[in-house]
């Protein structure tokens, strides 16, 4: 699939493409989704991160971590403001091993619901800035009113390397049918 920004067809240069550099569609469970060592590519300027998640924890719930470049040192930072039911709450980590980006969906929920997952992250493949994120997400924890949560997250990378690896894992399994999908934008 290949979008054209307006901007670069009004203006004739590039193509401003959004290019597929890795997708993974889970046949079986597994703890973790990896793109692997340099399994990201560096031909592009931005990423966006889409992923389709469900786990076979025996619960309502599993915790989702997002680490880059294998690296799982003190070196991740976030803010996440969440919406469940009609509270609204705020949570501020610092210093984590990984990005808990959002809970997912797990056994307990309502058959069929995976959680959406989308975050961008600019300039990944430059070595001067420590790197950032936005990202928005939510799960169904049950069908009953107020069973939902919709979670909006910044979260910092604290270095410079170039983001060539990142890997999403639960503390059970992601069930078959999860998915992770990441797009260079030129």
């Amino acid at each position: 699939m290949t979008l054209v920004s307006t901007a670069a067809k009004a203006s004739g240069s590039g193509s401003g493409a959004l290019t597929l550099l890795f997708d993974s569609l889970l046949a079986a469970a597994n703890v973790t989704i990896d793109t692997g060592a340099n399994g990201i590519g560096q031909s592009a300027s931005q990423l966006l991160v889409l992923a389709h998640l469900r786990s076979n924890k025996a619960a309502t719930t599993d915790t989702v971590t997002v680490t880059f470049n294998n690296d799982t040192g003190a070196n991740y930072y976030e803010q996440v403001a969440k919406g469940f039911n009609v509270t609204a709450n705020a949570a501020s980590v610092e210093a984590a091993t990984g990005l808990n980006l959002v809970p997912c969906s797990a056994a307990s929920a309502p058959a069929g619901a995976f959680t959406p997952v989308t975050f961008f992250v600019p300039n990944y493949a430059n070595t001067t800035p420590a790197k950032s994120l936005t990202g928005i997400s939510g799960y169904r924890a049950s069908n009953a009113a107020g069973g939902k949560e919709v979670d909006v997250v910044l979260g910092y990378y604290d270095s410079t390397s170039a983001i060539t690896r990142m890997a999403v894992t639960c503390s059970a399994q992601f069930i078959a049918g999860s998915r992770l999908s990441i797009y260079g934008l030129a």
